[in-house]
């Protein structure tokens, strides 16, 4: 049930990231996949859910793209995906042909222009960092999203 994904109060404080998303993961079908904090593939249904979240977005960034699990699901006239892991950026550029792909590694990029939303299943272990990454490519004038 998406429409019971929150922030439980219970979860804000002194548990570590990785057990609230677990806890917010229950509620979607994750097909079998094997937990691995760094290189876990989005699940095909939490993919097209978070893809909705910026539907009204025109030009959105995906850093972290992986395999392109959410790049695939994305409207979005312009999508700039960022990959560092090569194999995973292949594998991204095959599922999701739309998205312009960058090989590299985002929290080492400056931006060169900004976008209207952001979307990203990052390593867990470095969840802050692309979270703070990535509001410097965020337009701040775009009121949508």
């Amino acid at each position: 049930m998406v429409e019971n994904l929150r922030l439980d109060s219970r979860y804000e404080r002194g548990k570590p990231l990785s057990f609230f998303v677990m806890k917010q993961l229950e509620l979607f079908d994750l097909g079998g996949n094997e937990w691995n904090e760094d290189k876990w593939e989005t699940p095909n249904s939490l993919a097209e859910f978070v893809a909705g979240l910026v539907s009204d977005c025109e030009f959105v960034l995906a850093p972290g793209a992986g395999s392109g699990q959410i790049e695939k699901y994305l409207s979005a006239k312009t999508i700039y995906a960022i990959e560092r892991d090569r194999s995973r950026y292949l594998a991204g550029k095959e599922n999701s042909p739309k998205a312009h792909w960058i090989h590299g590694d985002f929290l080492n990029m400056q931006p060169s222009g900004f976008v209207q939303g952001v979307v990203c299943n990052p390593p867990f272990s470095l969840g802050i960092q692309f979270l703070a990454k990535s509001l410097t490519w965020l337009n701040p004038d775009f009121e949508g999203a």
